[in-house]
């Protein structure tokens, strides 16, 4: 049986051909008679050896190219469908025939090929149910209606303001290449921002929430300023005054 090229697969593909193989090779042939195969400072039978060495970096990009084509594609449930059929019956097949070999196998310990890819058999099928129960989850969000998550753009009632603000910030040096970098230790310092383009952003909108975009805009984690924090105007008056001053021209066009 040929294995074929890697540049003929994609992830997915990728590890669905070698494991196939793998499965094939060691339900049909006898364990002992591939012990004696094992050579001389080799963990591995060479039967096995390219199957177990590749095996991981193979599941690797199986998982990436699984979960880009469940986001990307038109038709998610197709690809799940198409996944699970190839994988769920022949990892079963391998599960009910080690399970009756178990104790045959562990002459290979601790260096066992069995038991190793049955492991990446068990990480294959829990990225499937990973999915599986992702895919019930969106279907019950687009029952409800699917809300698009808000941008820090999208929070501007014009969004060239957004676009300007940053170039502002970048210009001034509260940020360099777009990350918060500050000109005070205050954490407050981006939220005396905010608090201070409110008029320039979409009325109605929670402030917490929108605080916090800002905050993840630039690069600030959840964990660097707390909910309850977000919610008050900082006092420092020094700072919020710089930021009327410098986005002046964006608050007040007309002047």
């Amino acid at each position: 049986m040929r294995i074929k090229d890697i540049n003929e697969l994609d992830g997915i593909d990728e590890w669905i051909y070698p494991l196939r193989q793998f499965i094939d090779i060691a339900t049909r042939y006898d364990i002992k008679g591939i012990f004696n195969t094992v050579r001389p400072g080799h963990e591995y039978s060479m039967i096995f050896e390219y199957y177990v060495n590749s095996g991981r970096n193979c599941f690797d990009h199986f998982k990436k190219e699984f979960e880009k084509q469940m986001i990307e594609s038109t038709n998610p449930k197709y690809v799940l469908v198409r996944v699970k059929n190839e994988f769920l019956p022949m990892i079963k097949q391998y599960k009910q025939w080690f399970e009756r070999n178990k104790k045959e196998t562990e002459i290979f310990e601790p260096y066992n090929p069995y038991g190793y890819m049955l492991e990446l058999m068990i990480s294959t099928e829990a990225e499937l149910e990973h999915f599986q129960t992702l895919s019930e989850n969106i279907k019950q969000v687009v029952k409800k209606g699917f809300k698009k998550p808000k941008t820090f753009e999208s929070l501007f009632r014009d969004k060239d303001n957004a676009r300007k603000v940053k170039e502002i910030f970048e210009i001034r040096g509260y940020t360099i290449n777009g990350k918060w970098q500050g000109l005070t230790n205050d954490k407050t310092e981006l939220l005396s921002a905010y608090y201070v383009l409110i008029p320039l952003l979409k009325s109605g909108q929670k402030i917490t929430p929108t605080a916090r975009i800002f905050y993840s805009e630039f690069g600030l984690s959840d964990e660097f300023i707390n909910d309850r924090t977000l919610r008050k105007r900082p006092k420092n008056i020094e700072i919020s005054n710089e930021f009327e001053d410098i986005f002046s021209h964006l608050l007040n066009p007309s002047k």
